[in-house]
């Protein structure tokens, strides 16, 4: 019977996050804004989405 060892934290990003970097603070700017809206005057993740794509 072998007992059991947890993993080691590792101290590299995803590869998402690499990706995502030079636009966290737009996006984080994006999410801010939408928080102080109404439910239906909030931008969607789909739009969201289509404007990081065009960036």
């Amino acid at each position: 019977m072998t007992s059991w060892q947890p993993r080691q934290a590792t101290t590299s990003s995803p590869g998402w996050a690499r990706t995502i970097d030079p636009f966290a603070e737009k996006l984080a700017g994006w999410l801010k804004t939408n928080a102080g809206k109404s439910r239906k005057e909030r931008q969607t993740l789909k739009k969201m989405h289509a404007d990081l794509v065009t960036l």
